[in-house]
């Protein structure tokens, strides 16, 4: 079973993520204050200085995984996935992200659940909803035989 993780939760999604970076412990942070200064701090801009190593912006994330990771870890203890996929906007975060979660889970769940992040990023739901369009439309057009031997067709191309 796989688990995706995509959804704007309270205190995790982007404004949260930007309403943290600009909060006070956080301001004292160069690279956000001057983010600050200038207008532009947004969500990317704090993923960016995370990654650079900016302390501040790594704090950021560091509250939004322990966040994250107090929400998945009841769903990882009853489920028990093989495996976890963020996506979202908060995959763009990349490794800075995907450490930091994978580091509050640890002491929260038995067993440790492989985590990766969804390549997909923000497209995972018009993906989805384009999948499901356009097996409507072959379970609406083709004949159940060549439906069969489509599906196996494409399942054989995605797994070479």
């Amino acid at each position: 079973m796989v688990v995706t993780v995509s959804w704007y939760a309270p205190g995790v999604g982007a404004s949260a993520i930007v309403d943290l970076a600009g909060s006070l412990p956080y301001r004292r942070s160069p690279r956000l204050a001057a983010l600050l200064r200038e207008g532009a701090l947004d969500v990317v801009s704090v993923f960016d200085a995370a990654a650079d190593g900016d302390p501040g912006a790594q704090g950021v994330i560091d509250t939004v995984a322990a966040r994250l990771a107090r929400g998945l870890a009841p769903v990882l203890l009853v489920l028990d996935p093989d495996l976890l996929v963020i996506g979202g906007g908060l995959s763009r975060a990349g490794r800075v992200v995907l450490d930091a979660v994978t580091r509050h889970l640890r002491p929260l769940t038995l067993v440790p659940t492989p985590i990766e992040l969804s390549c997909l990023g923000d497209d995972a739901v018009v993906m989805g909803a384009v999948r499901l369009a356009l097996d409507d439309v072959e379970n609406r057009l083709l004949p159940p035989n060549e439906q069969r031997v489509r599906s196996e067709n494409s399942g054989a191309k995605r797994s070479t």
